[in-house]
């Protein structure tokens, strides 16, 4: 048997898994009231059901894709980037879990829209509660498919037959084409994806939260061994831990261009410790160029920060004379002034060993950045492409924002807070709370050890799709047959784990909060059951469509949509649960303040793609006002006028203060003990 075959097969088990939950979960749904199982489990989550279906909605795809890929292009710097992630379950969990449960219940809320729309007494509140989840959720999918469509590329790229006859007459007989024209001809990952959606969708829509919180149990498990064990086989293939930070230290500063797949890469090594900028531009067709050979040029001079730019102008093709990547290599040595600073060369990888560098010349769509290694291994880290090349990665602004983005904006995401509306006793918060947390250092710390160190063992040319692609190629580069199945299982769990929390995050607020609360309260239990099905599967297939040119660091979406969650949702709630003071007026500047402020602070991160493909020129980041993250900013704003708004306004009715915050008996409420948290 093939390592391919092995791993093919080991992860076809680990489907198999998948499936059979949510087949069982179905079952115990047609026993149970339908809205109050589909959505929330009937309210009856053990301790290792809440840590595990907690751990693994957090662990998203930019846990096992985003996360790796950042520590491998900047280094240890991102240490400070994720720091506070580990205190995320003590901090969301013992903040508001106890206090949150029980308004849900005297609510009867299945819902965070349900919850703000009773405590507040506002069908409109609860409107555009769902209707924000619904942005910022389909924003957060488009990132989490991407994510799966590569891991399903990278684990189908070994199956055989699958590259040379399976993509070919796909390819041929023309099936996917208008999917393809949309993906920019990526052909292998427009497979990848439609394989995921279909998985997941299917599962999702079929079993209902219960089987998302069955598999997210057993995505837990899987994403926890996956990373411990691939600890030993990556430190043995790199001599440990101190050697692959020693070398990656020593190393001279390296930029790889192009892609490898086409034969067009090229590799840059700075043989200075000056910092470099280099950018392969594209002259337009009526620029002639009077030289003799290949149709480049290559010009060096110093800009107002004292470094270098080295600029390769490309002609644009006149007839069958285009220059390649081997001529840039030979232009780029053969010119005294650049050569002074940067050597060019043809890499040599592992998984493309004939490359000779006979494809176009690429071009890039902003400068790119080479800098001394020491400063990648050690921090700030410096952006190596884009605008912002040669700008900090993280400087001391944003590691405070980020040691606040992680550990506040956990407690406003609605898809953790409907899990703690779901826990059956007080004694089951506490445990999940303890399980969690050591879970999470097990999980988040060991991966900057690894991808640090993944550095030394994967090109980045090889990572054809981009360093997204690193945490599968890495499992199936230094693990064993038997073993890779489950790593690449790993961030696949992690990926299914939020996106079919998600898938049923906006199907809650369709059916429930927007269609039942709105529009048609008489609903049949039968037209809940065909609407629910429908809204979970039109989602995901709406979010395939859009996920097929994704954008190309998923992180940066999924940073956004936390933010945004947390801007919107962490004020109003938490004000809500906790202050008899907190009122209506207060809840809706809370809202829309924090939802406004972090949007046209997300503006560029929004834009950016929209307006590439009108050839506008503009910043791809968010703003940092003052250095600080826009969470900062959305939470300044939300939290500031919550409280004045509240203060401002008339004192909410005795009639709500009473149903939430007196003790049962005099709340009226019959209560049995089995139902107070």
């Amino acid at each position: 048997m093939t390592h391919e075959l092995a791993t093919g097969l080991v992860f076809l088990g680990y489907m198999v898994g998948v499936f059979g939950l949510a087949i069982l979960s179905n079952r115990l749904l047609q026993k149970k009231s339908f809205l109050a199982e589909y959505f929330l489990g009937s309210r009856g989550l053990g301790v290792w059901a809440l840590a595990f279906t907690f751990a693994a909605t957090s662990a998203s795809g930019g846990s096992f894709t985003g996360y790796p890929s950042l520590v491998y292009t900047y280094g240890w710097i991102v240490a400070l980037w994720i720091g506070s992630y580990m205190i995320v379950p003590v901090v969301t969990m013992g903040l508001m879990g106890k206090r949150l449960n029980q308004v849900a219940r005297r609510a009867g809320a299945l819902t965070i829209p349900d919850v703000i729309r009773e405590r507040f007494a506002s069908p409109g509140l609860g409107l555009f509660s769902s209707i924000v989840i619904v942005f910022f959720t389909l924003t957060n999918l488009i990132a989490q498919f991407k994510a799966g469509g590569i891991i399903l590329d990278v684990l189908l790229e070994g199956t055989p037959g699958y590259r040379d006859q399976i993509v070919p007459w796909v390819e041929q007989t023309g099936l996917l084409s208008p999917l393809l024209a949309i993906a920019g001809s990526n052909t292998g990952y427009v497979i990848g994806l439609l394989l995921f959606s279909f998985t997941v969708i299917v599962y999702t829509a079929y079993g209902g939260f219960r089987a998302v919180v069955w598999t997210d149990v057993m995505q837990g498990i899987v994403m926890g061994i996956g990373v411990l064990i691939l600890i030993p086989f990556t430190m043995m293939a790199v001599g440990g831990l101190n050697k692959a930070t020693k070398d990656l230290a020593e190393r001279p500063p390296r930029l790889v261009v192009g892609l490898a797949a086409q034969d067009n890469a090229i590799e840059y090594l700075g043989n200075t410790r000056s910092d470099v900028i280099v950018h392969h531009k594209t002259l337009p067709p009526a620029v002639a160029l009077d030289i003799d050979g290949p149709p480049l040029t290559v010009e060096v001079f110093e800009d107002e920060q004292d470094r270098i730019q080295i600029d390769v102008n490309l002609a644009a093709p006149t007839g069958s004379i285009q220059a390649t990547a081997q001529d840039v290599v030979k232009a780029v040595n053969a010119s005294p002034e650049a050569s002074r600073w940067v050597s060019a060369s043809i890499p040599k990888l592992e998984r493309y060993p004939d490359l000779t560098g006979g494809g176009t010349a690429p071009v890039m769509d902003a400068p790119n950045h080479l800098r001394p290694g020491s400063d990648l291994v050690f921090g700030p880290g410096l952006k190596q492409k884009g605008q912002g090349a040669g700008d900090p990665f993280h400087p001391i602004g944003m590691a405070i924002s980020f040691f606040f983005m992680w550990a506040i904006s956990g407690a406003g995401q609605p898809g953790t807070m409907v899990r703690l509306m779901a826990f059956r006793d007080s004694k089951t918060l506490r445990y999940a709370m303890f399980t969690v947390t050591i879970y999470f250092g097990c999980i988040y710390l060991p991966i900057i050890f690894l991808f640090t160190a993944a550095q030394q063992i994967i090109h980045p040319a090889e990572l054809t799709a981009g360093s997204d692609q690193i945490m599968p190629q890495l499992a199936s580069r230094v693990a064993p047959w038997w073993l890779a199945g489950i790593l690449i299982a790993a961030p696949f769990a992690a990926v299914m784990s939020t996106v079919d929390s998600f898938l049923l995050l906006i199907s809650s607020a369709v059916v429930r909060d927007i269609y039942q609360r709105s529009i048609n309260p008489d609903l049949s239990e039968r037209s809940v059951k065909i609407i629910s099905y429908s809204t979970t599967a039109i989602s995901g297939i709406l979010v395939t469509l859009m996920a097929l040119n994704p954008p190309r660091f998923l992180q940066d979406f999924i940073v956004m949509t936390g933010g945004g969650f947390a801007a919107t949702f962490l004020a109003p709630v938490f004000l809500g649960i906790y202050w008899k003071r907190m009122t209506r007026i207060g809840a809706w500047l809370a809202m829309a303040a924090g939802f406004i402020t972090t949007v046209i602070l997300f503006s560029p991160v929004l834009l950016a793609a929209p307006l590439a493909a009108l050839n506008v020129s503009w910043r791809s980041e968010e703003i940092h006002l003052f250095g600080l993250h826009p969470l900062i900013w959305g939470l300044i704003a939300s939290f500031g006028l919550g409280i004045l708004g509240s203060l401002a306004s008339p004192k909410p009715p005795q009639s709500l203060i009473k149903r939430y915050f007196a003790n049962p008996e005099q709340a009226g409420l019959n209560e049995s003990p089995s139902a107070q948290v």
